[in-house]
């Protein structure tokens, strides 16, 4: 479901103020826009949900330790399947060469990067693992941040998440679009919203206990 078909269900909620069918994407109102991808951010956010994992690969050749920081929630690093840890600091004898045992993150103005330590020795493969903060993709399946054209879709694969999330996104763009907390109509969909992300949660919850191998 692109980004113009969920702005469609927006628009035929019960006492929608938006027009119920608007023709063209460019029909809608671009406040209906931007309400729903606020909600996209808060929901996104507001749990450690299993969707927003996602593991990066990259090859260090001998002499290199430094590798960008992915988009989003660094949680582990490994060299050749051997986790590191993490450094707040880097001792002395770290810039020497080796076989990796930890890393650190350092923050730019730019850009965020990743340093290996010790400096591998040899081609060393990098694994990132992290929670993606891409939300959604483009008609190629590119990556981006956050639904902007028509043909955009969340980047969400699994079938039940997916429904769940629309489903707790379209009820918060809806109060994001009354706003005020004293109509009469904001409170029953903020109630939903909430119910809609709890179920989403639960659903998490229940989700990690079956994966649980005894």
């Amino acid at each position: 479901m692109n980004f113009y078909e969920l702005l469609l269900k927006v628009s035929n909620l019960k006492w929608s103020t938006n027009d119920p069918e608007p023709k063209t994407f460019d029909d809608i109102l671009m406040s209906s826009k931007i309400a729903f991808q606020q909600a996209m951010i808060e929901v996104w956010n507001a749990d450690d949900f299993l969707f927003k994992n996602t593991e990066t690969y990259v090859v260090l050749n001998e002499g290199q330790n430094t590798v960008s920081a992915p988009f989003g929630s660094l949680k582990k690093v490994f060299a050749d399947n051997r986790e590191l840890i993490p450094f707040s600091e880097i001792a002395e004898n770290m810039s020497q060469t080796g076989t990796p045992i930890g890393y650190l993150f350092e923050t730019g103005n730019l850009s965020d990067r990743i340093c290996i330590y010790p400096i591998p020795e040899k081609k060393t493969e990098i694994k990132l693992v992290y929670e993606s903060m891409y939300m959604a993709v483009d008609r190629e399946g590119n990556p981006k941040f956050n639904l902007e054209q028509e043909t955009d879709e969340i980047n969400i694969k699994n079938p039940v998440y997916l429904e769940l999330f629309i489903n707790a996104v379209i009820l918060l763009t809806q109060c994001n679009l009354i706003q005020d907390t004293g109509d009469e109509n904001f409170v029953p969909y903020q109630n939903a919203y909430e119910r809609a992300l709890n179920i989403l949660k639960m659903y998490q919850s229940n989700y990690m206990k079956k994966r649980i191998v005894i």
